[in-house]
């Protein structure tokens, strides 16, 4: 590749202290421009944040209160008759899933 540089306008040039100081100053102005724009996005971005604050706050109400009215939990037993529960919360055992010939305790093979 060329390390020739195809566009002049893009070369990096020394720049005078009366040139930092103008371009310091448009600077300046932009910048003060923009906080004219800012400022009441940001009074607008806040006043959404507490809006949806405000929204947690009732939800979390909601399923509070709604935990409190369903009452006390029910008994482990099943809800409908007849329904049984077919495996334990962490899964059958291992002595579960062995066939019925094999029940007892496992050996390892003899060789």
């Amino acid at each position: 590749m060329s390390k020739e540089k195809t566009n002049p306008e893009l070369e990096e040039k020394e720049m005078t202290p009366e040139e930092m100081d103008q371009m310091r100053n448009n600077m300046v102005e932009f910048y003060t421009a923009q906080i004219k724009v800012l400022e009441p996005q940001a009074k607008y971005e806040e006043l959404l944040a507490q809006i949806e604050e405000f929204r947690l706050r009732q939800a979390v109400a909601i399923v509070r209160y709604a935990t409190v009215m369903q009452g006390p939990p029910q008994s482990k037993e099943p809800q409908i008759p007849g329904e049984e529960k077919l495996t334990p919360p962490n899964g059958p055992s291992d002595e579960a899933r062995r066939p019925p010939e094999i029940k007892g305790p496992r050996k390892l093979k003899p060789e």
